[in-house]
């Protein structure tokens, strides 16, 4: 009977890899570029009801990404030691996860708490709405315009990350 675990846990990881590097980068390519000469009164709804999305998508996905990765080298290192990186290949895959790790500190350290940050803002600026305080108003949409920024930054960085990431894995295994 064949072994199936390596292949699930290598399906699970790379599953993973690809949603967390694929929803990031998409955020960073496309939505933020297309809504940056929107008009504000359309950016703040869309990211109010995007960003909650993003943050489970890209939370979820990094720490899967990080558990399926751990699992893989235990059961790679425990295992199926046939499989085991050696030499180099051990080297690129080190640095990878470490990166990788760095990765997964900005995503649940900044970009998360940074969206936090947003849906806190952007509720006070419907509570300025409604006092009808311009110059209040314009204070809270410069934060918020700050706090995306931030965002978009952050993410921009955790993508080349990743790649770079994706890349050094990729030698690990065929180096």
């Amino acid at each position: 009977m064949a072994d199936i675990g390596l292949p699930i846990l290598l399906m699970w990881h790379v599953a993973s890899v690809m949603t967390w590097l694929g929803s990031s980068a998409a955020f960073v390519f496309a939505i933020y570029p297309s809504l940056r000469f929107a008009p504000q009164d359309q950016k703040i709804p869309f990211y109010r009801s995007f960003l909650p999305t993003f943050s489970k998508i890209i939370g979820g996905a990094s720490i899967s990404t990080v558990l399926a990765g751990t699992f893989l080298f235990g059961y790679v290192s425990s295992i199926d030691t046939s499989r085991m990186p050696t030499g180099w290949n051990l080297i690129f895959i080190s640095i990878g996860a470490v990166i990788g790790l760095v990765g997964i500190i900005l995503t649940l350290g900044v970009i998360l708490p940074l969206a936090t940050k947003f849906m806190k803002q952007s509720l006070q600026d419907s509570n300025v709405s409604r006092e009808n305080s311009l110059v209040k108003l314009q204070d809270v949409k410069e934060e918020v315009e700050a706090t995306v920024r931030a965002i978009n930054s952050v993410t921009s960085s955790m993508v080349v990350m990743l790649l770079i990431v994706v890349t050094l894995m990729t030698l690990g295994i065929y180096f």
